[in-house]
């Protein structure tokens, strides 16, 4: 089972300012280097939906933006994430999911850009539950040591401890039609597995990146 899910492209960054544990070596500058425009970061904060550094930053929350007001923006995520890609596009949507990179790995299944999968509650079917059996017991109702069935005598399925197994019934005996009954509801189970929540927003105003 997997829980909702977002695909998206994680890098780690070979060239960069080499931290530091004494602040006080690190100039201002290189403490708070220009992220790139359409990064995406987690925040251990909320400051609401309208973003934080001025707007700087939206929120992951899969709103619609005009390709016009964001056209640098457009250009590198386009419409994956939604919107028809001419006057519209959709931020990626994090709500309620946990995100996931593109790509495939050894016997993984391959995963694109913008890609949704997964459920919050799952419901089991029969062909995913383990192949398994149910011992019976059957003997008649006034067999020592017997549990009269639902019907009364003559009409009883009773267990017998004495004897394990299927035998032939009295000619004058049947199995109630509430002997076996179904047993559950169907009721989806969660699907969810251990999760922090954080805040993840896009960087709408930042360094443009280079793929030259």
């Amino acid at each position: 089972n997997i829980m909702p899910s977002l695909v998206a492209n994680f890098c780690i960054a070979t060239t960069g300012t080499y931290p530091s544990a004494d602040a006080d070596s690190v100039d201002e500058a290189a403490a708070k280097p220009e992220p790139y425009m359409g990064e995406i970061q987690a925040f251990a904060f909320n400051f609401g939906p309208a973003g934080i550094n001025n707007g700087g930053w939206l929120p992951c929350d899969g709103r619609l933006l005009s390709v016009e007001d964001y056209n640098t923006l457009f250009k590198l995520i386009g419409n994956a994430y939604g919107g028809d890609g001419v006057t519209g596009f959709r931020l990626p949507d994090f709500n309620g999911r946990i995100p996931l990179s593109q790509g495939a790995g050894p016997a993984l299944t391959p995963r694109t850009i913008g890609e949704h999968f997964g459920a919050l509650a799952v419901s089991l079917s029969t062909q995913e539950m383990p192949t398994h059996g149910h011992p019976l017991q059957l003997g008649v109702a006034n067999a020592q040591g017997a549990n009269a069935g639902p019907m009364g005598p003559g009409r009883s399925v009773a267990l017998n401890p004495a004897f394990n197994g299927f035998v032939d019934p009295p000619t004058d005996t049947s199995l109630a039609t509430t002997a076996v009954l179904e047993a559950g509801n169907g009721a989806p189970h969660d699907n969810n597995q251990p999760t922090l929540a954080l805040w993840y927003c896009i960087c709408i105003a930042g360094k443009v990146p280079d793929f030259g």
